[in-house]
């Protein structure tokens, strides 16, 4: 993994090869803030994991398919939670489960890419937390995908919606290193 850009120059430098304006990203987050009340993280902290993309992962027009992107998200964000020692499967006594996924499609990727998936958390709620991915690929990181995985978690026990687990602070106070 390696750290991502800090300010909001060399975000927008960043974020500008995904083809997001500056004027955008601010005017989104003070929307997001003012009408959600929730915690916006406006400067993220990227943590990488790259992947290939491999047989399986290609579609009937020998390019990354939509389920094959799927896949590699969430083997990304399995090993984006190991790195802070999270489980998803327990995390507290709750299981973490995806709400809501959403994916931009930026660019076409083939066999043998690398992708890489520059995970952060970019807002929590009291009951979810929804992590960003800047899917990029190879040296010249040319533009895969932009996505946003929203998680909710559920108690083991009582099968019902939990608080936000103090064990995902561990990801939202990531300072890159």
């Amino acid at each position: 993994h390696q750290k991502r850009p800090e300010t909001v120059g060399s975000l927008y430098h960043f974020w500008s090869k995904l083809n997001v304006s500056k004027s955008y990203i601010v005017l989104s987050i003070i929307m997001l803030d003012f009408f959600h009340s929730r915690l916006i993280m406006q400067q993220p902290n990227y943590f990488t994991v790259d992947l290939s993309v491999r047989v399986a992962d290609l579609n009937y027009g020998n390019h990354l398919g939509y389920n094959g992107l799927v896949s590699m998200l969430h083997h990304a964000r399995i090993d984006y939670f190991r790195n802070f020692k999270i489980n998803e499967f327990n995390l507290n006594g709750a299981t973490s489960f995806i709400k809501q996924l959403k994916i931009d499609y930026q660019g076409e990727a083939f066999l043998h890419d690398v992708l890489h998936f520059n995970y952060s958390v970019s807002e929590t709620t009291r009951a979810t937390i929804t992590f960003e991915a800047l899917i990029t690929k190879n040296d010249d990181n040319a533009p895969v995908a932009h996505a946003f995985e929203t998680m909710i978690l559920v108690d083991n026990e009582t099968k019902k919606v939990v608080k936000n687990s103090a064990g995902f602070a561990k990801l939202i106070e990531y300072q890159g290193e």
